[in-house]
């Protein structure tokens, strides 16, 4: 394991509780925390020695020249795997180690770990956390589906060509960040109708979870419902009228527009209506 941060951590931490012999390496200087299990190893050189798998586990800005610098110190790569743990980069990043004969990939944990050190980093599971998982050859897939299901995850492939790995990691951030500016948008709409910080929060994320239960169940054609996907324009009017002219009013625009489309892709809403509603969303002068 290379990189002893939020996720070498865990996963690490992880690994170890299962029976794997883990050796971490860290270029900090001193590990507030080290999981039980794990071996510390400071050179680099002898943390890569005699590992069959590596998992490299740095920030995705930093992952390009550190794997020119550790490759520079890895023995000859026959029957060895390397996997990086980046959401938006793919085998490629790892390409100096391609060189010496390693098989390449990747293992991305679709969830956030917390800082490591910390009561939450040491309670964190990966158990049901979908993995997407890519390589540069059958060996490093296979080695990152096994990886993923060591660790109590539930690996899914992505395709071979360039752009996967990047459109995978736009896809997860619209879903798991963009949700984040959705439930503040909604929970400052709710704080103006004058319902309690506990209580909108508590009503926002049971919504939340029963929407999230239906589109994983049927995707959006059965999760669509509100009076976009009906076509009824005299309240998307009124809901602009009290949204007003800052960027509550924009987010609702863009994703009007957005169910507009589903919903005319779906044939859940006609010309006739779908035009109606559009009209409503041009911005006041």
């Amino acid at each position: 394991m290379l990189g002893a941060g939020a996720v070498g951590s865990v996963l690490a931490r992880l690994l170890a509780e299962r029976g794997q012999a883990v050796v971490l390496w860290s270029r900090a200087g001193d590990l507030k925390q080290v999981p039980r299990g794990v071996r510390v190893e400071r050179d680099l050189a002898r943390a890569l020695a005699a590992a069959r798998l590596v998992l490299v586990c740095v920030r995705d800005d930093a992952l390009v020249e550190f794997a020119r610098h550790a490759a520079d110190s890895a023995p000859p790569g026959r029957g060895r795997t390397v996997l990086h743990c980046s959401g938006s980069l793919d085998s490629r990043a790892l390409e100096p180690f391609a060189r010496r004969g390693w098989a390449t990939g990747s293992l991305h944990p679709l969830a956030s770990f917390p800082k490591p050190g910390t009561a939450a980093s040491r309670r964190a599971q990966l158990a049901g956390v979908h993995c997407g998982v890519e390589g540069s050859s059958p060996a490093a897939r296979w080695a990152a589906r096994r990886l993923a299901r060591e660790l109590g995850g539930r690996p899914f492939e992505l395709a071979a060509h360039a752009d996967a790995k990047l459109r995978y990691h736009a896809g997860a951030a619209l879903i798991l960040n963009g949700v984040i500016a959705l439930f503040d948008a909604a929970e400052a709409e709710f704080a103006r109708a004058g319902v309690a910080a506990a209580t909108r929060r508590a009503v926002l994320g049971a919504a939340l979870l029963r929407q999230a239960g239906r589109l994983a169940e049927g995707g959006p054609a059965a999760a669509l419902a509100g009076p976009a996907a009906r076509g009824e324009a005299g309240l998307v009017a009124q809901h602009l009228r009290v949204l007003g002219r800052g960027p509550r009013a924009v987010l609702y625009r863009e994703l009007t527009r957005a169910l507009v489309a589903l919903a005319r892709q779906h044939g859940r809403l006609d010309e006739r209506r779908a035009r109606a509603v559009l009209a409503r969303l041009a911005p006041r002068a």
